[in-house]
């Protein structure tokens, strides 16, 4: 046997899984809504911190 060569009992992985559910699209669309929110909060925090001092 050469180096690289498969060994003949070596375990086989072809064939098809089970169908993986895909994730709702909404959820992508929320979380990208809730972190915009917060980046403008921490961004009127730092502003109006700014304005105090």
């Amino acid at each position: 046997m050469q180096p690289g060569d498969t060994p003949p009992e070596a375990g086989q992985t072809s064939g098809l899984s089970h169908q993986e559910a895909t994730p709702p699209k909404h959820l992508g669309r929320i979380a990208i809504v809730l972190i915009a929110i917060f980046a403008v909060l921490v961004a009127a925090m730092l502003i109006t911190r700014a304005f105090l001092m």
